[in-house]
């Protein structure tokens, strides 16, 4: 999808932009973050090793840090550090909704294919996923591959099912 159908599909649905939130510092997470900031004269909230990593440099960034909420008009936003991935990814929870990026997809957990990825580090925020976040949590990943974004609550994803013991 180009910039035109974006912007036009924004139009359309009468949406008014606040904020860019950003997962973690890919080309495909961040490629129009400058110009969407720009356009919308909105902040791009980010962490500071995403930045770091997307060499993003733009007047609107605000660096985030985890569970230090954010204020967007009256919308609570909790950003969470979810490294694995990449380096200083993060999630955000919003309303019980949570927008994970390429940290967690609906079928399992994200890849670790970059140099600053993390197999344990990974493990650890799949971990914290199960301790913190509801089942009754909507996910909504980076891409969706076999499943529709956001049609899929955490108590479905086959990666966050727990038991008293731990993970499945």
């Amino acid at each position: 999808m180009g910039i035109r159908e974006i912007l036009s599909t924004i139009d359309n649905a009468h949406l008014n932009i606040k904020a860019v939130l950003i997962t973690h510092g890919h080309i495909d997470h961040v490629n129009l973050s400058g110009y969407m900031s720009k356009y919308y004269n909105v902040p791009i909230f980010i962490s500071p090793e995403a930045k770091q990593s997307a060499n993003i440099s733009d007047k609107f960034i605000v660096c985030v840090r985890d569970e230090t909420p954010i204020l967007v008009d009256n919308l609570r936003i909790k950003p969470l550090l979810t490294s694995g991935h990449t380096n200083g990814c993060i999630s955000y929870l919003i309303s019980g909704n949570l927008f994970t990026g390429d940290t967690l997809f609906i079928e399992g957990c994200g890849m670790c294919t970059d140099s600053s990825s993390s197999p344990h580090d990974l493990f650890v925020t799949m971990r914290r996923f199960v301790d913190i976040i509801p089942l009754s949590t909507k996910i909504y990943p980076g891409h969706g591959y076999h499943n529709e974004v956001g049609a899929v609550s955490a108590m479905d994803s086959p990666r966050l099912v727990c038991s008293s013991s731990g993970l499945k």
